[in-house]
């Protein structure tokens, strides 16, 4: 008899959905779902941001992210960037990093 164990390989992709924003949503509110590509099926992850832009993204909950700073569009030129981690439950645990684009639309604002 030959048994064969499946070893924990490692998450390969953190997706965000969405990722762009208003530069007037509003602050507090959990908005982005973060979800992980991994070949490991049934698996959970747990997300950490490396990277908060200057404290303005923060994790809610299990997988959601969610905005703490107001932002501007002109002043951040559009784009944003955080980095996430995603480590599974594997033994042994095993994790991806990732750079994230977020995109800010541009609002009208009264003159």
């Amino acid at each position: 008899t030959i048994h064969v164990l499946d070893e924990n390989d490692p998450p390969t992709a953190i997706i965000l959905e969405p990722d762009i924003i208003s530069e007037n949503h509003r602050v507090g509110d959990p908005f982005w779902e973060l979800t992980t590509i991994d070949q490991d099926i049934g698996q959970r992850h747990t997300y950490e941001l490396l990277d908060d832009y200057n404290k303005t993204f923060a994790i809610h909950g299990k997988h959601h992210v969610q905005l703490l700073k107001q932002l501007d569009y002109e002043a951040v030129g559009g784009i944003v960037y955080i980095d996430v981690r995603s480590k599974d439950n594997g033994t042994p645990e095993k994790s991806v990093h990732q750079t994230i684009q977020i995109t800010v639309i541009n609002e009208d604002e009264p003159p």
